[in-house]
């Protein structure tokens, strides 16, 4: 049996800025932002910087209770809004159902020295990070906050959460990506200079002496002392820059434009979905919203001239991308089709029909040059199927073993406790791992439909469910 300890994963480091923790809106957008790097086999420190102007706020209260208001008491109390914010993306992350481990500076072992508002980083207790992350994919630690004399809270100064990222990842053999709201570095400010170059790398040299710096010289200079490549990138970025190398440009600054999406359903899960769509306008251009009943109530943000029961009419409309949030075999099947006959990429997390015909849609994608997803029917927010894929592409897999239905864990481990099986079916339903109809989990259907998709990534062609 392969299996992937969390110590043979890399780990990142990501430093996310308060341009992009702006309030606890873009929570939603930083957990998006983070997730996609532990779906890709990471293990993640988040370095979490205050909300938009927290800081300021807090100096300033600060001076209106006291004229000279001791420096310890201002640091500690500075110090409040990085660690507000590292723990509502804690919050956040488990809502997600990211399994998330928050560290305070103590805990952390962080220990600065030098001005108490304006300290440098010279030690961590790099092995309890490390054993945090060999049990959580996800650790949030607040920046710009160390541990002085005496246990004193100081402060690394301006730009110091980008000081935390920098060292953390130079101690930990890690990664670093600094997340800002541009996606790199250019030669002058790109949102008013169009004719702005975009360095593909830059050196630290060049970094710490450009006339657009978008990053506090300190940072830099200590990546540098400590020899550690970063990269700067805007949320949802592939590129951005890579600081540390010869100086070189992109040959042209790529905007894609956004991707038009068809949704079809619009259920719980499928209102999650489109709310996210809406909020990345930029990356999405919502063409239409297929229902069963077109007349029903919805939640208000969902745009209502959008909304079809009309399969012709949603999938008349331009798609680079359908998302199915139906479930069933029909009618979803037969929409998936035709999305991928007219060379759309699909993305499905509907077990039950990946499961049945997840081959023949794979070969429709390839032919009609799209893709099919179906990462999230199994493990939602715990990525299965991309582990085992991974994994696959390393060594051969003789063997699976895990939880992969939550309510028949729930009912069994109810039932070994003393409780009765109709109550331990209805304790499921009302805490929300089992369905109205919970047939499917406790026939053993929804567990194989599971295990045949992980069977197929770990690369069994001639599997089924009869197996």
């Amino acid at each position: 049996m392969a299996t992937q300890h969390a110590n043979d994963q890399p780990i990142a480091v990501v430093k996310l800025g308060s341009s992009i923790l702006v309030d606890d809106s873009s929570l939603r957008a930083a957990v998006h932002e983070l997730y996609r790097y532990i779906r890709n086999g990471e293990r993640v420190i988040a370095v979490a910087s205050a909300q938009m102007g927290t800081t300021d706020t807090l100096l300033g209260r600060a001076d209106a209770v006291a004229k000279k208001p001791p420096r310890s008491c201002v640091a500690s109390l500075a110090s409040t809004g990085e660690w507000i914010s590292a723990a509502l993306l804690t919050v956040a992350a488990d809502d997600a159902g990211i399994d998330a481990a928050l560290v305070d500076p103590f805990h952390l072992g962080l220990r600065v020295k030098g001005d108490p508002f304006e300290a440098e980083p010279v030690d961590l207790d790099a092995r309890h990070l490390k054993n945090l992350l060999d049990r959580h994919p996800l650790v949030v630690v607040p920046g710009f906050v160390g541990v002085g004399e005496g246990d004193s809270i100081c402060l690394l100064g301006r730009g110091g959460s980008d000081l935390t990222a920098i060292y953390l990842a130079a101690k930990l053999g890690a990664r670093c990506l600094v997340v800002k709201d541009v996606d790199g570095w250019f030669t002058d400010d790109p949102r008013t200079e169009p004719n702005a170059k975009h360095y593909r790398t830059l050196s630290w040299e060049d970094a710490v002496a450009h006339p657009a710096p978008v990053m506090q010289d300190r940072a830099v200079i200590m990546a540098q002392k400590l020899g550690l490549p970063f990269e700067l990138r805007a949320i949802g970025s592939k590129g951005g820059t890579h600081v540390g190398e010869l100086d070189t440009y992109l040959d042209s600054i790529h905007r894609r434009p956004p991707l038009d999406v068809v949704v079809l359903g619009c259920g719980t899960v499928g209102t999650g979905v489109v709310r996210h769509l809406l909020d990345h306008p930029d990356r999405y251009c919502l063409r239409s919203i297929l229902v069963g009943n077109a007349s029903r109530e919805r939640e208000s943000f969902v745009p209502t001239p959008l909304i079809t029961d009309d399969p012709d009419r949603a999938l008349a409309e331009p798609a680079d991308l359908v998302i199915e949030v139906m479930g069933g075999l029909e009618p979803a099947a037969g929409l998936i089709e035709r999305g991928l006959r007219k060379g759309a990429s699909v993305v499905t997390a509907n077990k039950e029909l990946i499961a049945d015909r997840g081959d023949h849609f794979s070969a429709l994608a390839q032919a009609h040059g799209g893709e099919i997803r179906e990462s999230a029917a199994v493990g939602g927010a715990v990525p299965m199927l991309e582990t085992v894929r991974r994994i696959a592409t390393r060594r051969d897999i003789h063997g699976l073993r895990g939880v992969v239905n939550g309510t028949c864990n729930y009912v069994l481990d109810r039932i070994a406790a003393g409780i009765p099986f109709a109550d331990a079916v209805a304790e499921a339903q009302e805490a929300g791992f089992a369905e109205a109809d919970p047939t499917a989990d406790l026939s053993g259907a929804d567990a194989a439909r599971k295990l045949l998709l992980l069977a197929r990534a770990a690369g069994v062609t001639d599997a089924s469910l009869d197996d």
